[in-house]
């Protein structure tokens, strides 16, 4: 469900929009030049604020043949600082105050991308990637461009939320309403577009122009387009750059209506000012968004109709939105200076909210499809045997959402049955980790509408331990923008700091337990962009905590006490936070998570693991946690009732050389004879039922029998899921609670 609602929608929101267009020489020099020329006058003269380019306007359009040479080309966006072409626009989005969407040739490691980068007043808020590939005669771009992995992206700039399409992505309608459902409010689409060199009687122009009118009248929205112009080796590019309004009327474009079908070589801007909140006025009243039907569509999600089997034509009930990403996500690697991100409309949580117990009324559970087969062994089988096995037990009491990314979601509708209660979300992520990635759900003690809202955490890898969380960061936004709260929309609210939803847990009456280990390590004051910890100077952000100078490398002092307890209080309403030292012996991955440890059962009474035996390298922490909270009370003043769980031991809690055979890459490379931080305690508790892990350990009984005992109105039920132990994590980890509203 689309997360902005009219209420909500201030009076009077005008931008002024602009498209270029200019004739590209064989000289990048030059070429920057008039780029930085028409943005300059498009901003003083016409007042625009978001002003778009052509496509890979740096260099003459090099795809007309194959050349390995023209891979030199490429360049990384991350640093930023090496990248002259994006540093150079950057400084100028910031001098200007302006929204520059910069196209170039992305090298990323060994891949290359067609990719835009957009600079909100000299913020880098991401990085899209061109997601459909042409290959033709003189627009070979398979040979230089793999398939974008970004997902279609809605970028929350300052003057509104963009949505951008490059070039071949113009002719999918499903990338435009993709765009749309993911809250932009513009559509922009760099473009390419010239003759045939294999037909010089094919003109194409008006088709082309006509496909973006109709994006826009479809999507009630306006779409801006900045097309290349002039003779470049054996192509003419048409220019024709316009602007279309939301009904698909050319408001303002290069040539007139009857010169459509006429090459315009000459450079220039346009410019146009919409008010985007009488658009979004239109579009509800419309009504094209309120009656789609999602439940029908699961054919677009497939290559061949889902095999001609009529309906959905996919053996799942429904496939909800199939979008790929999420316009909340502001992170990129590519800018690595330090920032301070914007809220939306609420900037820390209001007062009447609070995060409902886990054993509160859901409205669903949040999953996520394994598909990593660098990091999950035998090719991701085990873990999604697990992930079956788990949701099995799910869909007997409750709804299961289930992220599946688009290029598995075959072998996920083979594998689910029909008559299941899931909702497939096609979306992107990169790893199942939901707890963590996903947001934390809270609710107004007022009730009625506009009862849940949805914090969105920033990610960081867990300390940065895994480089590559760009789609992870987007998770927390597609959960919301999906979720309802009974009556409409989920409201958000984005926090500018790293926190995971392993790391705490609550009795819903504002008590937390957290660990010191996990919390208070440096990696955790980590700036998501860059590696070093806030505003390098000690300044505070916009929400009055204060940052801790931490150096690029990591080095330095993390959060304390105090300023963790302060956005407990300021973002989840917390009203006491109970501070363990640490988590479960071996959980590196996680540096210590309490969902290992500690978790509420009911209002003042947590179980926890405690080994047997005092030799176990587990013993001493768990009793100290057990001292401490035998020691507290709840933040009612209600002394804490500690029941504790065995500790699983023996061999199927030791990486096996099996194990390690088939877990050689990356952050989870594991080493034979390793103690992995397995724990009953990382369960999920639901509607009328308890999933708890069990490894094949001789505790796993005795654990199911003490949480049976304690927990009388719910049925336990216990899992294998040593393959998701494997992988760094268990039952709550890949589980996030959707509450009723």
């Amino acid at each position: 469900m689309h997360q902005r609602a009219i209420p909500n929608i201030a009076p009077l929101r005008h931008v002024t929009v602009a498209a270029t267009q200019f004739p590209v020489t064989n000289s990048p020099t030059k070429n920057r030049a008039s780029a930085e020329s028409l943005v300059r006058l498009a901003a003083s003269e016409g007042g625009a604020q978001i002003i778009l380019l052509q496509e890979l306007f740096d260099n003459l359009y090099f795809c007309q043949d194959q050349d390995v040479d023209n891979f030199s080309l490429a360049c990384s966006a991350s640093p930023l600082e090496c990248n002259p072409l994006l540093s150079r626009f950057r400084d100028l989005s910031e001098e200007l105050g302006v929204v520059l969407p910069i196209s170039f040739f992305e090298r990323a490691g060994t891949a290359h991308y067609n990719s835009v980068a957009v600079f909100d007043c000299g913020e880098c808020l991401g990085v899209y990637r061109k997601s459909h590939i042409p290959d033709g005669p003189g627009y070979q771009e398979k040979y230089y461009f793999s398939p974008g992995d970004t997902g279609f992206k809605v970028f929350d700039t300052t003057y509104g939320s963009i949505g951008i399409g490059i070039c071949w992505d113009q002719w999918f309608p499903e990338c435009a309403r993709s765009m749309a459902l993911l809250g932009a409010e513009l559509l922009l689409y760099p473009a390419a577009i010239g003759s045939e060199p294999h037909d010089p009687t094919l003109n194409s122009r008006g088709h082309w122009t006509r496909v973006m009118q109709g994006h826009a009248a479809a999507n009630l929205m306006p779409v801006v387009c900045s097309n290349r112009v002039g003779r470049e080796n054996s192509i003419t590019f048409y220019g024709g750059s316009f602007i279309a309004d939301q009904s698909g009327e050319l408001v303002e474009h290069f040539g007139s209506s009857d010169d459509l079908d006429g090459v315009q070589t000459n450079a220039g801007y346009l410019v146009h000012t919409f008010d985007l909140s009488e658009m979004a006025r239109r579009r509800v009243g419309w009504g094209v968004f309120r009656d789609r039907r999602p439940e029908l569509y699961g054919s677009i999600a497939t290559l061949d109709g889902g095999g001609g089997r009529g309906g959905g034509g996919a053996s799942f009930a429904n496939i909800v939105n199939p979008t790929i990403s999420s316009h909340f996500s502001s992170s990129s690697p590519v800018n690595k200076r330090t920032k301070i991100v914007r809220s939306t409309a609420v900037v820390t949580t209001p007062a009447e909210y609070f995060m409902p117990p886990e054993w509160s009324e859901q409205a669903a559970v949040w999953m996520a499809w394994p598909h990593m087969k660098s990091v999950w062994s035998h090719d991701c089988e085990p873990a999604r045997q697990a992930v079956y096995d788990l949701i099995s037990v799910i869909v007997r009491y409750q709804t299961v959402k289930l992220l599946v990314r688009a290029e598995d979601l075959f072998d996920a509708r083979r594998r689910l049955p029909i008559e299941w209660n899931v909702i497939p979300v096609c979306a992107s992520y990169d790893d199942i980790w939901v707890r963590d990635t996903g947001p934390t759900f809270m609710r107004s003690g007022n009730g009625g509408h506009g009862g849940l809202m949805a914090v969105h955490w920033k990610f960081n890898g867990w300390g940065s331990k895994h480089p590559h969380v760009e789609r992870d960061q987007t998770v927390g936004g597609q959960i919301a923008s999906l979720a309802d709260d009974g009556g409409g929309a989920v409201s958000v609210v984005r926090c500018p700091h790293v926190l995971e939803g392993g790391s705490f847990h609550t009795d819903g009456n504002g008590t937390f337990i957290t660990t010191e280990e996990c919390l208070l390590h440096p990696n955790r004051c980590t700036n998501v962009e860059t590696g070093g910890g806030g505003d390098e100077h000690g300044h505070r952000d916009e929400d009055g905590i204060s940052f801790i100078s931490i150096g690029c490398d990591g080095s330095g002092k993390g959060w304390s006490k105090e300023e963790m307890t302060l956005l407990f209080e300021k973002y989840l309403n917390a009203k006491k936070v109970i501070w363990l030292p640490y988590g479960v012996e071996g959980d590196d991955d996680t540096d210590g998570h309490v969902d290992n440890l500690v978790a509420f059962i009911a209002p003042h009474k947590v179980v926890m693991t405690m080994p047997s035996e005092e030799c176990h390298p587990q013993y001493a922490k768990s009793l100290k946690a057990k001292e401490i909270l035998e020691n507290s009370s709840d933040a009612e003043g209600n002394p804490l009732q500690v029941i504790c769980l065995p500790h699983p031991t023996g061999s199927r809690m030791v990486v096996s050389e099996d194990d390690v055979a088939h877990l050689k890459c990356g952050a989870n490379e594991r080493k034979v004879g390793t103690m992995m931080a397995g724990s009953y305690v990382n369960f999920y508790i639901g509607n009328g039922f308890v999933a708890m892990p069990k490894y094949g350990c001789p505790e796993d009984g005795l654990a199911q029998e003490i949480l049976q005992n304690h927990l009388a109105d719910r049925k336990v039920i216990a899992v294998d899921t040593r393959s998701i132990l494997l992988g760094g994590g268990n039952i709550h980890c890949i589980t996030q609670q959707e509450p009723v509203g």
